[in-house]
């Protein structure tokens, strides 16, 4: 058994790559060992942690309770599910947030014009284009993401934000896998907004976001409200925006399709992918239930 599941207080898993198949789908065995968790053991909080908006996880069919949170855009926010959704429509409601300093995404802007690179920022559920030059559909078409808003007007769009009338949780850039690297040198021979990070969190993506958040940050208040220590928290995730917090749990599993820095962070490597349903082999290994023994962890 990779953990004792007495010491597990909090399960916190990322989506794409993780929790979810290369169909952006949850497997039925996954979801068996999610409702198989949630409901034998109550206390223990199931926590989605991820780089995409509210909206990607509305339709997982996860238990939700008056008091099931969850972190989205990376960190930036922290979202309560609602067990019953306003009259409205909204069936989340926003704990906390971050945001990208207006000067600094004009900063990042202009780069993106200056160099031709596809350019597109998260506010709330919505993905607009900061600058398109091909690659915004890709959203889309490799994440399963609505499709992305294009600004009748960039000056318009510039206006806004610096007015504050819209806010800007996370900037990504978007191109060809071959291509990101390159990107991230061109930033960092430049000076950036102090008040910035970026990283790579796929192959084909290059995120901005508010210096000082991440996941691992936004997991450490969500414990606090759910009273548990980092140390009881059992985490899954693959990519690079999943480092931090998968090193500073107490049991962070880095899936099989993780990359080399996250594995290497990781309390436990299992040897099965997202599409081999990883999260679900740890949970059954760990809380003792379903079929368990029947791949490797």
């Amino acid at each position: 058994m990779p953990f004792p599941a007495t010491k597990v207080r909090l399960v916190a898993t990322d989506m794409d790559g993780t929790l979810l198949n290369s169909q952006h789908s949850v497997s039925s065995r996954t979801l068996s060992a999610i409702a198989s968790v949630t409901s034998n053991h109550p206390t223990v909080p199931f926590v989605i942690c991820t780089g995409r908006a509210p909206h990607a996880a509305k339709n997982i069919p996860i238990s939700r309770t008056d008091n099931t949170l969850a972190i989205h855009t990376g960190g930036c926010m922290i979202v309560r599910y609602d067990k019953d959704p306003a009259p409205s429509g909204r069936w989340y409601t926003i704990l906390h947030e971050e945001f990208v300093a207006p000067t600094d995404f004009i900063w990042y802007s202009d780069f993106a014009e200056r160099t031709g690179r596809t350019l597109i920022f998260y506010s709330g559920d919505e993905t607009i284009a900061a600058s398109t030059h091909g690659h915004f559909h890709w959203l889309t078409e490799h994440y399963g993401e609505p499709p992305v808003t294009i600004p009748t007007s960039q000056e318009d769009l510039r206006r806004n934000v610096l007015s504050g009338d819209l806010k800007v949780h996370k900037l990504v850039f978007m191109d060809a896998p071959d291509v990101i690297p390159t990107i991230r040198d061109e930033l960092k021979n430049l000076e950036t907004p102090p008040s910035t990070v970026f990283l790579i969190t796929q192959p084909d993506c290059l995120e901005v976001l508010p210096a000082g958040v991440n996941k691992a940050t936004a997991l450490r208040t969500v414990c606090k409200s759910y009273n548990v220590e980092l140390d009881g928290v059992l985490a899954f995730g693959d990519a690079l925006n999943d480092l931090e917090m998968i090193g500073e749990v107490g049991m962070g599993v880095a899936v099989g399709n993780a990359v080399e820095a996250v594995k290497k962070v990781a309390k436990l490597v299992c040897e099965r992918t997202n599409n081999e349903d990883a999260v679900a082999v740890v949970l059954e290994e760990v809380f003792g239930f379903g079929e368990g023994g029947a791949g490797r962890v």
